[in-house]
């Protein structure tokens, strides 16, 4: 069987969509690009999915918030308690888990990150705030370009957290180059992952909406 490495973007709980988009594929590997847990409908259920297909993932800005609820570091909102509670219940081994998740993975010719990286493509100038929330560049203003718009690295960049921007398909001498993922699923819109082998990019419909609201 060939490989087929297939890339996730944002999951936020949506586990219906995830398992369809695994079963329309029929990927040999799977990775997530973070924020797995938050917002959906079924947590437990994206954690039981990881663990049936072996996925790898990268650390969202969301996952490093509910290691921070968990360590006593901020204090939750409901939405996010709910979230810890759930987990805690029906999700064990979650914790260990999720605090073993990287900033960045080197996949293939490509780096997943959840956000964003550097513009010139260095990863010892890529800070953690960079890899979970970066959105334009210089970060934090929000006038200014997105910084994929003037990313400059060699290698390639799989990433998600705009679901305001959406998809992103670039190439760069005519290979696949800088790809987003974040199409909005938990807001009613699509799950989007992309296999690497065939540079192919997969989509299934949100079954409903879970969220309204764009927010953090």
């Amino acid at each position: 069987m060939s490989e087929r490495t297939l890339v996730v973007g944002d999951v936020h709980g949506c586990s219906k969509e995830l398992r369809r988009l695994v079963h329309n594929v029929k990927p040999t590997a799977i990775h997530l690009i973070g924020d797995l847990f938050t917002k959906g409908p079924d947590p437990a259920g994206v954690w039981h999915l990881i663990q049936e297909y072996q996925m790898q993932a990268v650390l969202g800005n969301h996952d490093a918030w509910l290691l921070k609820i968990i360590d006593g570091e901020v204090r939750p909102k409901p939405k996010h308690r709910r979230v810890v509670d759930i987990m805690d219940s029906k999700a064990p081994g979650w914790i260990d888990w999720l605090r073993q998740l990287p900033l960045y993975r080197e996949v293939q010719q490509y780096i997943l990150v959840h956000a964003g990286l550097h513009p010139s493509g260095d990863l010892s100038q890529t800070t953690e705030e960079m890899a979970l929330l970066m959105r334009h560049w210089p970060m934090g203003k929000l006038s200014g370009p997105h910084w994929h718009e003037v990313y400059e690295g060699e290698k390639g960049v799989i990433f998600g957290h705009d679901a305001r921007g959406g998809l992103v398909y670039t190439r760069r001498n005519e290979e696949p180059y800088l790809i987003g993922l974040d199409t909005g699923c938990v807001y009613g819109k699509k799950l989007t992952g992309y296999v690497i082998e065939t540079d192919e990019l997969y989509q299934v419909s949100a079954a409903q909406v879970y969220q309204q609201i764009y927010c953090f």
